[in-house]
Protein backbone atom coordinates (compact mmCIF):
# COMPACT_ATOMS: atom_id res chain seq x y z
CA UNK A 1 0.00 0.00 0.00
CA UNK A 2 1.19 3.48 -0.80
CA UNK A 3 0.08 6.56 1.08
CA UNK A 4 -0.07 10.00 -0.49
CA UNK A 5 -0.36 12.97 1.82
CA UNK A 6 -0.78 16.55 0.64
CA UNK A 7 -1.46 19.84 2.37
CA UNK A 8 -3.34 22.37 0.26
CA UNK A 9 -2.87 26.15 0.30
CA UNK A 10 -5.46 26.48 3.08
CA UNK A 11 -3.62 24.00 5.31
CA UNK A 12 -6.12 21.18 4.76
CA UNK A 13 -4.63 17.70 4.97
CA UNK A 14 -5.52 15.46 2.03
CA UNK A 15 -4.42 11.85 2.18
CA UNK A 16 -5.11 8.70 0.22
CA UNK A 17 -3.95 5.13 0.59
CA UNK A 18 -3.88 3.05 -2.57
CA UNK A 19 -2.26 -0.03 -3.91
CA UNK A 20 -0.41 0.71 -7.12
CA UNK A 21 2.83 0.04 -8.90
CA UNK A 22 5.17 2.90 -9.62
CA UNK A 23 6.12 3.26 -13.24
CA UNK A 24 8.42 5.76 -14.88
CA UNK A 25 6.65 6.70 -18.11
CA UNK A 26 8.56 6.66 -21.38
CA UNK A 27 8.52 9.60 -23.75
CA UNK A 28 6.21 7.49 -25.94
CA UNK A 29 3.79 7.14 -22.99
CA UNK A 30 3.85 10.91 -22.40
CA UNK A 31 3.23 11.69 -26.05
CA UNK A 32 0.29 9.26 -26.17
CA UNK A 33 -1.28 10.73 -23.02
CA UNK A 34 -0.93 14.26 -24.34
CA UNK A 35 -2.42 13.40 -27.74
CA UNK A 36 -5.24 11.36 -26.16
CA UNK A 37 -6.09 14.43 -24.06
CA UNK A 38 -6.74 16.35 -27.29
CA UNK A 39 -3.57 18.41 -27.15
CA UNK A 40 -0.93 18.98 -29.82
CA UNK A 41 2.75 18.92 -28.92
CA UNK A 42 4.32 22.17 -30.02
CA UNK A 43 7.82 21.76 -28.55
CA UNK A 44 9.66 19.10 -26.61
CA UNK A 45 13.08 19.35 -25.03
CA UNK A 46 15.41 17.17 -22.99
CA UNK A 47 16.57 20.04 -20.75
CA UNK A 48 15.87 23.63 -19.83
CA UNK A 49 18.56 24.55 -22.37
CA UNK A 50 16.25 23.24 -25.13
CA UNK A 51 18.44 20.29 -26.03
CA UNK A 52 16.72 17.47 -27.93
CA UNK A 53 15.30 14.46 -26.09
CA UNK A 54 17.59 11.46 -26.45
CA UNK A 55 18.40 8.17 -24.66
CA UNK A 56 20.45 9.99 -22.00
CA UNK A 57 17.72 12.53 -21.22
CA UNK A 58 16.69 12.51 -17.56
CA UNK A 59 13.77 14.93 -17.94
CA UNK A 60 11.35 16.01 -20.61
CA UNK A 61 9.96 19.48 -21.05
CA UNK A 62 6.88 19.31 -23.26
CA UNK A 63 4.88 22.30 -24.44
CA UNK A 64 1.46 21.21 -25.64
CA UNK A 65 -1.43 23.33 -26.86
CA UNK A 66 -5.15 22.71 -27.04
CA UNK A 67 -6.44 22.38 -30.56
Amino acid sequence: MNKIQLIDVNGNNISSTRCYEEHIPTITDLRKWILNAGLRIKYEYGSYNRTPINKETTKAIIWAVKE
